[in-house]
């Protein structure tokens, strides 16, 4: 029998030549809009953060990025908005749920879209510097 639980252990990404922190995550697996390269602040050396810009994900990549754990995020509010429904909670708090969960989503997908147009621009960037050095 396996049991779930859930883990809130918060990873840090350190610099490997130096070692030095310089980001905290709490899903290592998650994928980051980004360069995919960074410079460390303590000793000057470049290296890959594993990040990755939009423009260079695949279809399944943007998929994951924009709709990862949603779906069980949204089951879950969903099922508890029944829940408080059908546990003899007034309508008013059920609909308080899921309009609240309907606006943190709105937040989010907000956020993922200047996100993503962040990574556009400087994707596109960093081509044009490439076109003119060659």
């Amino acid at each position: 029998m396996t049991i779930s639980y859930a883990s809130y252990t918060k990873y840090k990404r350190l610099c490997p030549h130096c070692g030095r922190h310089f980001q905290t995550v709490f899903d290592p697996t998650a994928l980051r809009l980004g360069p995919g390269v960074r410079r460390c602040d303590a000793c000057g050396e470049t290296f890959s953060d594993g990040s990755i810009e939009w423009s260079e994900m695949t279809t399944q990549q943007k998929r994951r990025f924009l709709f990862g754990d949603i779906v069980w995020v949204s089951l879950m509010f969903v099922g508890l908005s029944i829940f408080f429904l059908f546990a003899g909670a007034r309508v008013i708090i059920a609909m308080g749920v899921f309009v609240f969960f309907a606006a943190v989503l709105t937040v989010f997908y907000m956020i993922c879209g200047i996100s993503i147009a962040t990574s556009k621009i400087r994707y596109r960037k960093r081509q044009a510097d490439l076109t003119q050095r060659n």
